[in-house]
């Protein structure tokens, strides 16, 4: 489910329980509110009833205002028990009585007066007003207060604890809008560019506090940078790739050019009649050597990094290994022109090592040698001792070495030292690649430096001290 279905869904059940919760609080208050304060029992009614009766019955014996005072007077403190005190008017509305009324609160009760008798509730007063005779008489009680808005007297409170508890899930609302919404649209928008294959687009947090949407930001961000990386590396390898496939192409040119003119030199009896067939085939044969070197070095091109390679790690003494290297390879590389010694330092050196992957970085290190040494004969030392819990591997030898800033480009893939390209046989700058790939996975490292000629060490750590 989408996360946004998701929040409209608990807002929706947050709204059904605060009107749950609103309807329930009004129907309790109304099932248990106290009336009595705000109507008035029959009773009540029955006993301001029956005073005004005796009013009406005695009126007709006074003969005068003052007579009237003194009536109304006796009937107040027989109403004074419910809280009623008597004002009364002659037919003109001028006070007669007021009791402890000012003369002021009575003229403005004399607009009440009617001919009827009748209940008057006006500013929470209660009224009962008559006509008798010639006078108009008012009980008036603002202690029994009526409320002629129950709404206004008894629910305001816990509506507005509703109100407030509506407001506050509004707010709630609108907050988790514009905190959590905008975010996401930015998101997708990212999204959206990383799959069209931009990955430029960066999303910034500046929340203080994390919460999901910042951890999946974070964590989208971190994905967008590595596939960044891998787009700008994938970007170099196929331009690297170009460059070594047409230099490739290149280097394959020479020999069959060559072999084609040989060849043709042979199938047109040439060679016979100058007597140099023998010599045409040898051409041939080794310009075919020649081949066989590039083919395998496309065969390396296919896999430059050790992610194919599966490697078989054994417990060995690095000294025997390099010696058993030297023993099997030093007349190859002799007559190549290459003489290789080897100085033991350390009589046993273990270390976890696959024996056959790291000859191949011998041999490649010293066929790098042979491609680029200047000399008819040059000389290699190879030299293997024990250094701060690393196995130590230093192949030496006294060619003209590389420019100082090439040594920290040399293990790249594809990268060739030699731009003119004169030896057919190297250039596809695959050699020292693969040596740091090895290397690399036997959780070692490879530096090369110049020292009367190129160097390179690599260290290898020790059986006690690899995890």
């Amino acid at each position: 489910m989408r996360m946004i279905n998701k929040l409209l869904i608990i807002n929706i059940v947050l709204w059904i329980l605060l009107a749950a919760f609103a309807f329930g609080a009004v129907f309790y208050l109304i099932d248990h509110l106290d009336t009595e304060k705000y109507t008035l029992s029959p009773a009540h009614i029955e006993n301001i009833e029956n005073v005004f009766g005796e009013i009406q019955d005695e009126i007709g014996i006074a003969s005068n205002n003052s007579q009237i005072s003194a009536l109304m007077s006796s009937k107040s403190q027989a109403l004074a028990e419910y809280d009623y005190r008597i004002v009364c008017f002659n037919s003109a509305k001028a006070v007669i009585y007021k009791g402890n009324i000012s003369i002021k609160e009575a003229e403005a009760l004399s607009e009440y007066a009617r001919n009827n008798a009748a209940w008057v509730f006006d500013n929470k007063m209660v009224m009962y007003s008559a006509k008798i005779g010639n006078y108009y008489v008012i009980a008036v009680n603002n202690t029994h207060q009526i409320h002629s808005n129950i709404f206004l007297s008894y629910l305001w409170y816990p509506t507005g604890v509703v109100f407030l508890a509506a407001l506050i899930l509004i707010l709630i609302s609108i907050g988790e809008y514009y905190s959590i919404f905008p975010r996401l649209k930015k998101l997708k928008y990212a999204m959206h560019q990383v799959y069209c294959g931009n990955y430029s687009k960066v999303i910034e947090s500046k929340r203080k506090s994390r919460d999901e949407i910042c951890e999946i930001i974070i964590e989208f961000e971190m994905m967008r940078k590595q596939l960044s990386e891998l787009s700008r590396a994938k970007a170099e390898f196929d331009r690297q790739r170009g460059e070594t496939i047409t230099g490739i192409s290149h280097d394959l040119k020479t020999p069959l050019t060559v072999i084609q003119g040989y060849a043709k030199g042979l199938v047109d009896g040439v060679a016979a009649r100058m007597g140099k067939t023998n010599e045409y085939a040898t051409k041939i044969y080794e310009m075919v050597k020649s081949m066989n070197v590039l083919v395998n070095k496309l065969s390396d091109f296919s896999k430059p990094g050790n992610d194919d390679i599966i490697y078989t790690f054994i417990e060995r003494d690095m000294v025997e290994i390099v010696k058993d290297f030297v023993g099997k390879y030093s007349i190859q590389y002799a007559a190549k022109g290459l003489n290789i010694k080897a100085d033991y330092k350390s009589h046993k050196v273990l270390v976890y090592i696959d024996k056959e992957q790291f000859a191949r970085v011998l041999q490649n290190i010293l066929d790098n040698s042979v491609k680029y040494k200047v000399k008819s004969e040059c000389h290699a030392l190879i030299t293997v001792y024990e250094e701060n819990d690393n196995a130590v591997i230093i192949i030496a030898d006294d060619g003209e070495g590389v420019e100082e800033y090439e040594t920290e480009y040399i293990f790249e893939s594809y990268y060739r030292g030699d731009p003119s390209r004169t030896n057919p046989i190297s250039g596809s700058g695959l050699g020292l690649s693969i040596v740091k790939s090895v290397v690399t996975a036997h959780k070692g490292e490879v530096v090369a430096y110049n020292d009367n000629g190129l160097s390179i060490k690599i260290s290898i750590p020790l059986r006690r001290s690899r995890k």
